[in-house]
C-alpha cells in the first residue's frame, strides 16, 4: 500500500522534505560524550573524610574520597582527580602502601584515578602547625571541591618499629636487595611525619647510604646497606630521640665466583679448571636492586651476555665484545637498555660464545 501525502492545500512555501521526528530527538536529550565515546564528567562531589581532627604531623584515620558522575548521575571510571594542599602545610600520600619496602617522598599534590564506582581518594598527613588544613580536589572542566581538617594539638613520637629489610642475606661487599625501613607513630598509633631517624652500623662493618633520614607522610624512613667485604653478620641500629632503638641484621655470604675459583685452587696451587664454558646461577636470587651474573670462558673470543623477558623480548645487553678465557662477572640492576626499571618477574639471561649458548632463569622482586 502506498501512502499519499496531500500537499494540494499547502499555502506557504512547499516543504523540501517530510521527516518524521521522534519526541526524544525533539527534546534534544542526547548525552555529551568524549571523542572516544565515553560520557563526559558532569559533577565532582565529596563522599567522606571532610571535617576530621587529629594531632599535628600525624596521618588522618580516614581518606578524603570524591566521586565523579556523568549528567545521568552514573559513576565514571578512569577520570583523573588532582588533590592539592591549599592551606595548612599538610602532605598527601596514596590511599594504600602495599609494598612495605617502598618509601615515597612526601608531596603537596597528587593525582588519583576514579575506580569502577567513580571514586578517587587520597590520604592527608596534617601539617606541623596547629590549625586548619585545606585540600582541594579538581577535575578539568568541573567545579572543585574542598576538604578541611584540623590539627588540634601537638604530637610526640611514641614508638619506633621495623617495617622492612631485617634478616637479609647477600653477597659480601654488595648492596642489599632491600632497604632497612622503620616506621614512627604517635601515641594514638597514627603515622608521624617529619621525625628524624638516625642509622648506624654497630657490628660487622658495611656502609650506609644515609646516616639520617626524615619520616615521610606515611611515617617511614629508610637507608640502604652495602655489606662489608668480609663474610659474616652486619648489624645496623635505628634510633629516634626518646624512643627505644631497633636493630637490623644482614649476613654477608661468599661471592659465588670466589667460591668456584676456590674449588679449583687449593693452597695457592691450581688443582683443576672446568673443561667447558659455564654460566653460573646469579646471586642473590631473587634480587631487588642488584644481582651478580658470573661465568667461565674456556677459550677467548666474542661474548654476548643478555637478559630476556619470558615472552622472548630482549631487555638488556650486559656485555658484547671479546673477552679473555677465565672467570668473569657482571652486575645487573634490573634496568633495560634505556635505563628504565623493569617490572618484577622471572627473566632469562643468556651467554653466547663461539662454542656455547647457555641460559638460566633469574627472579626480580620489587
Amino acid at each position: 500500500m502506498v501512502q499519499l501525502w496531500n500537499v494540494s492545500k499547502w499555502t506557504g512555501t512547499p516543504p523540501h522534505s517530510l521527516v518524521k521526528t521522534s519526541d526524544d530527538e525533539q527534546q534534544e536529550t542526547e548525552q555529551e560524550t568524549t571523542t572516544d565515546g565515553q560520557s563526559m564528567p558532569q559533577t565532582l562531589a565529596t563522599v567522606s573524610g571532610d571535617g576530621q581532627e587529629g594531632p599535628a604531623s600525624t596521618q588522618l584515620a580516614e581518606l578524603f574520597i570524591v566521586s565523579v558522575v556523568d549528567q545521568d548521575g552514573s559513576p565514571l571510571a578512569g577520570v583523573d582527580v588532582t588533590f592539592s594542599v591549599a592551606a595548612g602545610g599538610g602532605m598527601l600520600s596514596a590511599p594504600t602502601n602495599a609494598n612495605p619496602c617502598t618509601v615515597v617522598s612526601s608531596r603537596s599534590s597528587t593525582t588519583a584515578t576514579t575506580d569502577a564506582n567513580g571514586q578517587a581518594a587520597t590520604r592527608l598527613t596534617l601539617g606541623s602547625d596547629l590549625g586548619t588544613n585545606t585540600v582541594e580536589a579538581t577535575v578539568e572542566g568541573l567545579e572543585p571541591v574542598t576538604f578541611t581538617a584540623i590539627a588540634a594539638e601537638q604530637a610526640t613520637p611514641h614508638s619506633l618499629t621495623k617495617v622492612c629489610g631485617d634478616d637479609q642475606e647477600g653477597t659480601a661487599g654488595i648492596l642489599l636487595d632491600e632497604p632497612f625501613v622503620v616506621s614512627v607513630s604517635a601515641e594514638d598509633g597514627a603515622a608521624m611525619a617529619g621525625v628524624v631517624v638516625s642509622f648506624a652500623v654497630t657490628a660487622g662493618g658495611g656502609t650506609l647510604s644515609a646516616a639520617t633520614a626524615t619520616t615521610n607522610a606515611n611515617g617511614r624512613a629508610r637507608t640502604w646497606l652495602t655489606l662489608d667485604s668480609e663474610v659474616g653478620t652486619n648489624t645496623v641500629e635505628a634510633t629516634v630521640a626518646g624512643l627505644a632503638s631497633v636493630t637490623f641484621t644482614a649476613t654477608g655470604q661468599e661471592d659465588p665466583l670466589v667460591s668456584m675459583f676456590d674449588t679449583f685452587f687449593r693452597g695457592g696451587k691450581l688443582v683443576a679448571l672446568p673443561d667447558r664454558t659455564q654460566l653460573l646461577q646469579n646471586a642473590p636470587n631473587p634480587f631487588n636492586s642488584q644481582t651478580v651474573l658470573s661465568y667461565f670462558l674456556l677459550e677467548p673470543g666474542p661474548v654476548r651476555l643478555e637478559v630476556f623477558a619470558l615472552s622472548g623480548q630482549r631487555v638488556a645487553v650486559l656485555h658484547q665484545g671479546p673477552q679473555q678465557a677465565g672467570y668473569h662477572r657482571l652486575y645487573w640492576d634490573g634496568r633495560d637498555d634505556a635505563g628504565h626499571s623493569v617490572a618484577s618477574g622471572t627473566y632469562l639471561y643468556r651467554l653466547l660464545t663461539d662454542e656455547a649458548v647457555l641460559t638460566r632463569k633469574l627472579i626480580l622482586l620489587r
